[in-house]
């Protein structure tokens, strides 16, 4: 099996709160970002790739296979021969909580188990998707290969312009369709409010009690080829 079927790489970790590091992010970016909308549970979707020989269920939520459902990792494709249970996602963080001055770790992730959630309202504290950035009347993954699922407008946050409406945004440009199969989808850690109440007190923006997590925003890319395939991860801390 070809190892390098499924990679995994962190573009970029933009910290919105520490102007040394967001050199490439000018203040227009950033605020957009901000305004996106955020997060939530009720924004999954899930979706199959299959454009080279390794087949599997994916979602906006950073999750790749979930065994036992097919097909998970499967190769080569058509076989019923899988390889993974599930992968993930995860960003991890070590600050003090300005409440306290207690040490907190926070790490952000979203898996199918084993997730913290809130005592009071149940909700998962962890990565959700961002609306907006998939076909309204689909329950599908905005991918290259389907342009039903593409949303009639992209979300302002991306900044594309009205000639990208109705058209794909791809990683090589707009109706650029190189790889074999390629999808998009967005996330945030804005729901999980662990660490946002006494006597942590922790907010990634002072200024938006309703953002939790460490103000993370994710553009995830997964793009596949008959040769190579790969998924592409663009984290920007708000």
């Amino acid at each position: 099996m070809n190892l390098r079927i499924i990679t995994i790489s962190l573009i970029a970790i933009s910290v919105m709160l520490s102007p040394s590091v967001t050199a490439q992010l000018i203040p227009d970016n950033i605020q957009r970002f901000q305004n996106d909308s955020k997060g939530d549970i009720q924004n999954r979707r899930q979706d199959i790739f299959s454009g080279n020989r390794v087949r599997s269920i994916y979602y906006n939520t950073g999750e790749i296979a979930q065994w036992p459902y097919a097909p998970s990792m499967e190769w080569p494709k058509g076989s019923g021969h899988e390889y993974v249970d599930g992968l993930t996602f995860m960003v991890g963080a070590h600050m003090k909580a300005p409440g306290s001055g207690q040490n907190i770790h926070l790490l952000e992730t979203q898996y199918r188990e084993e997730m913290s959630k809130d005592p009071v309202t149940g909700q998962i504290w962890g990565f959700e998707p961002i609306a907006g950035y998939n076909g309204l009347t689909i329950n599908s993954i905005a991918r290259s290969n389907d342009k039903s699922t593409w949303p009639a407008q992209w979300p302002t946050a991306l900044n594309l312009g009205a000639d990208y409406d109705g058209h794909w945004y791809g990683y090589f440009g707009k109706d650029d369709f190189k790889a074999d199969y390629e999808s998009f989808y967005v996330m945030d850690d804005s729901k999980d409010q662990k660490f946002t109440r006494p006597p942590y007190s922790f907010y990634p923006l002072a200024s938006d009690s309703t953002r939790g997590g460490l103000g993370l925003r994710v553009e995830v890319r997964m793009l596949q080829w008959q040769q190579f395939a790969g998924t592409r991860h663009c984290v920007h801390q708000l």
